[in-house]
């Protein structure tokens, strides 16, 4: 019998957003090998963000803006690679990752969207 490893998530929320996705990464044999190759795209991404969240920091620090300083301190808000933090600084390592993923043959990605509510009538 074969082993497999599968991760499952969703993107949106089904109550406030339009679309409503769930992804499943299954992945055979390979789990160490693959997570070896995509570790080093997590540690890019996450010194970017770093880096960003201090050059906010100071900036906030030059328009004495403390009461946002304290709220990032606050903040519990772990760092994840999710869709919605790609921009324009950061997309080359996003893609590298997929390209990395995808280079994986016994590593499969499905998604579905199961919920698709249409736009409220506003006649």
């Amino acid at each position: 019998m074969k082993n497999y490893f599968a991760f499952i998530d969703e993107s949106g929320n089904s109550t406030q957003e339009r679309f409503f996705g769930l992804g499943l990464l299954l992945i055979d044999d390979e789990v160490g090998d693959f997570y070896d190759a995509i570790k080093p795209f997590y540690g890019k991404a996450y010194e970017l963000a770093r880096k960003n969240k201090l050059a906010r920091i100071s900036e906030l620090e030059k328009q004495d803006d403390f009461k946002q300083i304290s709220e990032i301190a606050k903040s519990s808000k772990r760092f994840e690679l999710k869709f919605t933090y790609v921009n324009s600084t950061n997309n080359t390592i996003y893609r590298a990752l997929i390209d990395k993923c995808l280079s994986f043959p016994n590593v499969r990605f499905c998604a579905l969207e199961p919920i698709s509510k249409p736009y409220p009538n506003r006649s």
